[in-house]
Formats: C-alpha cells, structure tokens, sequence
C-alpha cells in the first residue's frame, strides 16, 4: 500500500518549552433588595466596572470572586452566588488566554466603604446599566447576557 509523505512538518510542543500567560478573570453582578447592581468607577480608566478580581492560581474562582466582594466594598453577606456567564478569548499578539466568569449574587447590605482601586460607586438598575460608561469588554460580555438575570 503507497502511503503519502508528510508535506508539512508537525511541531510537538513537548519537545520544547512552550509558555503562554492564562488569565482568569471574575467578575460580579451584586444585586441589594432593591434589585440595584453595584458598579465601581476604576481609578485607572475611569470608566464604571463591576467588582471584578484577576483569579491567581492556585486560588478556587469562587473564592477569589467572594474574598474581593470583601475587600473591593467591604460586603460580607453575599448568599446565591453562582456562574451566569463564561467566555474564553486568546491574543496571539500576546500570547495570552484570557477566561472570564461572570457570577450573580445577592446581599442585603450596603457599601460602607470603597478601596484605592476605585474612585466611586453606585447602585443602577439592570435597563441603567448599559447605557454607563463601562469598560469595553465589560460592555460586550453584558451586551449578551443581560436578559439572563
């Protein structure tokens, strides 16, 4: 039987060290009784975000999401916290994988207090929410689930 020669050459990634940055990014949609969402205005940008964390390996997503909940807004009750949204995008130029979760979750409290990260706050209704000046990314990935929560 004629098998064909291979034409192209196969690179096994194995035979040589191979190294990409991963991120993980947590973000989340915190609703009071009143149905209002707490969004952040980042002192870098400017722009309105929610509380979001870079997760650290080999940190749980859930953990990480609930200790800067605590730390961003000094909230601590937050109950019904789970997974709504999950998107994956890679940057050749980089050579970068980012993951984004998005969570939802409820508390009963109020903000106290805002960390160095943000310049301020606010609560907005889910129709408000868009129409805030919010990062890009952020932008888009809402732009596909807002009618899920």
């Amino acid at each position: 039987m004629y098998k064909r020669k291979r034409t192209t050459r196969r690179i096994d990634l194995l035979d040589k060290p191979y190294y990409m940055k991963f991120h993980i990014h947590t973000k989340a949609i915190i609703f009071n009784p009143e149905w209002n969402i707490l969004v952040q205005k980042r002192s870098d940008t400017g722009k309105w975000d929610l509380i979001w964390w870079k997760t650290e390996l080999p940190e749980k997503i859930e953990d990480a999401i609930i200790r800067e909940i605590k730390e961003e807004s000094w909230i601590e009750d937050i109950k019904n916290l789970k997974v709504i949204h999950v998107e994956s995008s890679f940057s050749q130029e980089r050579n970068e994988y980012f993951v984004l979760v998005i969570f939802t979750g409820k508390t009963k409290s109020s903000i106290s207090t805002i960390s160095d990260e943000h310049n301020d706050y606010m609560r907005t209704t889910k129709d408000k929410l868009l129409s805030i000046w919010l990062t890009e990314y952020l932008q888009k990935s809402l732009e596909k689930i807002i009618n899920l929560f």
